[in-house]
């Protein structure tokens, strides 16, 4: 079925918002940047965004804004496509306005992995465990080279007024523990600091009888990012780099947004919903407070 509406708009050009742009046309939708300051053509400011009129807005700007900007396409019935994080020591009353509008108006929870195929299937395996012991997740990188060309300390993720810190940055992890963990309860956190900003964490929980260890450093020479699930007798490994890491970031990112729009047009909840990515900021925040 084609719809009639194709217009989109994407707050925010950084790498994650082109992202969005690229898979967003070969889908065929015509998109646009919301921009303070429009210099290029396929442009708008926030005065524009309501007479575009948009079938949805997908909101990739520092963390800190995201739940204010959604909030300000969702008061206007603009569906919303949330870039994870949900946000970064939220005010009360906005989540709560979030909270409302997402009851009547579609809201992706932006944890592309969610999509991840390779993933899913680990997961869906290790769900048949019958008497897990531990569980680990490892993620070892150096953000100071996400972006060749750019200098790491300009980005949002190195400034902790704008929700940087690797807490929020390096989420999936944590999205991941949630999706499979009810009652996850905080047994001890240490923190790193490198350069002014939290770049590296161990946090263990506890589910019930099962310990669980999570080590996340953005700021290492290694690169890494390993989920180990024991029991008395094995080790399941899933080794992110045993696969096209490239690919399954792609893939990934792309079915996300497909999932997005065909919930948009069958009022569905999308497979990564807001009230997951809601419960992981929880964890989030409770990790960034302590």
């Amino acid at each position: 079925m084609t719809y009639l509406n194709r217009k989109v708009v994407i707050w925010g050009k950084g790498s994650i918002g082109v992202r969005h742009y690229n898979n967003l046309l070969k889908l065929g939708y015509d998109v646009y940047f919301l921009r303070r300051k429009c210099k290029k053509k396929k442009e708008i400011n926030k005065k524009n965004l309501l007479s575009l009129k948009p079938l949805f807005c997908v909101i990739c700007t520092p963390t800190i804004y995201h739940i204010r900007n959604a909030n300000y396409c969702l008061k206007h019935k603009i569906p919303v496509y949330i870039e994870k994080p949900l946000g970064y020591n939220e005010d009360k009353l906005e989540i709560k306005k979030l909270i409302t509008y997402s009851k009547k108006i579609t809201v992706h929870g932006g944890f592309n992995l969610n999509y991840c195929k390779e993933l899913n299937k680990y997961i869906n395996r290790v769900k048949k465990i019958k008497y897990l012991k531990f569980v680990e997740f490892i993620w070892k990188t150096n953000s100071r080279n996400w972006h060749p060309g750019e200098n790491y300390k300009k980005s949002y993720a190195f400034k902790k007024s704008l929700g940087g810190g690797v807490i929020h940055t390096c989420s999936h992890e944590i999205n991941i523990l949630n999706n499979f963990f009810n009652n996850l309860k905080l047994i001890k956190l240490k923190k790193i600091f490198t350069e002014g900003i939290c770049s590296a964490y161990n946090a263990k929980f506890k589910n019930g009888r099962i310990n669980i260890d999570v080590n996340i450093d953005f700021m290492s020479d290694r690169n890494q990012r390993i989920i180990n699930f024991y029991d008395s007798t094995k080790k399941y490994t899933f080794n992110f780099f045993n696969y096209d890491y490239k690919k399954i970031n792609d893939t990934s990112y792309m079915e996300s947004i497909k999932d997005f729009i065909k919930c948009i047009h069958k009022n569905k909840k999308p497979k990564s919903s807001f009230l997951d990515a809601l419960k992981t900021y929880k964890i989030l925040e409770k990790l960034n407070n302590e």
